[in-house]
């Protein structure tokens, strides 16, 4: 079999010589060393963007968008398998600890987290540049609802287990988080875990999670949560005329995966992606994905 998939492999061969590609061995330099740190001003603060450039880069560079609270340490291995092979940037919106808040009361909804991404963009030049942009869980559902607002406009879409609402009771989204008082909010963060988390029994991507949660800025996340309380994207996904592929390799307590072929037949143009890997081995399979949507 060919090194790269080509037009002329069936579903089936496509999918077995991605299984193949996931188990090999990659760079094992973390992002941070490899990649250049700036900082895009936006309404309330700043995002941070990590810039990798390669000498000898693919056709068209990426931009990952992780998930909510994501920090970097949870994805190095989608980074590593991009390394010295593809120009990517990862854009931190500001529900993120890594940002900068200028405001005490920022905007953190979904449309401003996607007004946000496309000021990365801009700020890069890339507006009208061919690139792929891939957002993941609550990135992926900012990804869609900036699409379905025109806030956004990627040539290439990915989202990869979107989420269809966010993982807490919507009683208490609407209910009791707009009400707690600032000094109770770090006392917050292992109640909050556990709630978001009570499904989540995978050990990779609990790890993850948990590792999310312990370095979050919780007065951000509540911040966040309260002004999405309502986002829903099922029965809100018809009006987006723009090609998006929907990714999904596992399941987990969090990210539905009955969710992915859902939103993929309400999209116009979505496609599903349902690449099937171990749940230790998720970050590696969006990687090679990214590596070859880049090619």
């Amino acid at each position: 079999m060919s090194q790269t998939p080509t037009s002329c492999m069936t579903r089936a061969q496509a999918l077995s010589w991605l299984g193949d590609q996931v188990g090999l061995t990659q760079d094992a330099r973390r992002v941070e060393e490899v990649s250049e740190e700036r900082f895009v001003e936006v309404p309330g603060g700043a995002v941070r963007l990590l810039h990798h450039r390669p000498e000898s880069a693919s056709a068209r560079p990426v931009m990952i968008v992780p998930g909510f609270g994501a920090i970097t340490d949870g994805w190095q291995e989608v980074y590593q398998c991009l390394h010295d092979r593809v120009e990517f940037v990862v854009l931190d919106t500001l529900e993120k600890s890594s940002t900068r808040l200028d405001l005490p009361e920022p905007d953190l909804g979904v449309a401003q987290l996607a007004a946000q991404v496309q000021a990365g963009v801009e700020a890069l030049g890339w507006a009208d540049r061919d690139f792929v942009m891939l957002g993941s869980s609550w990135a992926g559902t900012t990804v869609l609802w900036g699409l379905k607002l025109g806030l956004i406009a990627p040539p290439t879409a990915v989202v990869v287990d979107p989420l269809e609402r966010l993982p807490v009771p919507a009683w208490v989204l609407k209910h009791v988080v707009p009400l707690l008082p600032v000094g109770a909010v770090a006392a917050l963060r292992d109640p909050i875990a556990r709630v978001m988390l009570r499904h989540m029994h995978e050990p990779r991507q609990r790890a993850r999670a948990e590792a999310f949660v312990e370095a979050a800025d919780t007065g951000r996340w509540l911040r966040a949560i309260a002004q999405s309380w309502d986002v829903r994207l099922l029965g809100e996904l018809g009006e987006i005329d723009w090609p998006v592929i929907v990714l999904n390799g596992t399941h987990d307590g969090v990210h539905d995966a009955a969710n992915a072929p859902r939103i993929a037949r309400e999209l116009p143009a979505g496609e599903l992606l349902h690449s099937p890997v171990e749940e230790h081995l998720r970050e590696r399979m969006i990687g090679v994905v990214l590596r070859e949507l880049a090619q």
